[in-house]
């Protein structure tokens, strides 16, 4: 019997599992949102799918559908973690966001038809899309950080804000992109990172002097 331990959506879940563990509830998690879409993505599915006691995972996804995409999530975080290149002192951050988002979406490019399922279902519910905005501004901030873009005080919070809505609106972009070897996502995350790259280098005393008018200078 082995103890495993998982932390989601800021509780620490621990459960015994003998005969499953975290990568084959994820598998099965996105075959049940492949056939069913979110409407499948319930414990008892689950359980249904893994021959496993529905009480243990019950337990381990309390709140069934935002826990299960919570676990989902943090698979991916954790396999894009480990194909990342490691980057020089000498990249500029544009370059490092860019691999760094391009290897997430090459991570869910095998569930490139679910992922558009879930989005579309997704935005009919803001209950459970909400953890997941805010497990993945966590996840955004690391990447800000590892690109050495300051992301303490309230001028990093706007960033992270910022760069969260940036990588929603790649994700809505990816979602419907047609295009061999995701060509058109490459070329608007390309475009989007070059507007972004002002926020990263945005400073109040650059901004008050921006807009004399408004402070009276």
């Amino acid at each position: 019997m082995q103890l495993k331990l998982i932390k989601l959506n800021t509780k620490l879940y621990s459960v015994f599992l003998m005969e499953i563990n975290f990568k084959e509830i994820t598998k099965a998690s996105w075959d049940l949102a492949r056939k069913h879409g979110l409407s499948g993505l319930t414990t008892e599915n689950l359980a249904q799918a893994l021959s496993h006691p529905h009480a243990e995972l019950k337990h381990l996804f309390p709140d069934q559908q935002t826990h299960i995409l919570l676990l989902m999530l943090s698979e991916v975080d954790r396999e894009a973690t480990d194909l990342l290149p490691s980057f020089s002192a000498g990249q500029v951050a544009q370059e490092i966001l860019f691999d760094q988002i391009m290897t997430y979406l090459d991570v869910i490019k095998t569930h490139h038809q679910t992922v558009k399922r879930l989005w579309d279902e997704l935005w009919c519910k803001p209950a459970t899309a909400l953890p997941l905005k805010s497990h993945l501004s966590k996840i955004l901030e690391r990447m800000l950080e590892q690109a050495s873009i300051d992301t303490a005080g309230w001028l990093g919070y706007v960033r992270i804000e910022a760069f969260t809505v940036f990588c929603l609106y790649i994700l809505n972009f990816w979602v419907n992109d047609s295009s061999p070897n995701q060509e058109k996502t490459m070329a608007a995350l390309d475009q989007g990172l070059r507007k972004l790259e002002k926020l990263s280098d945005f400073s109040i005393s650059e901004f008050i002097r921006e807009n004399k008018g408004i402070f009276g200078v």
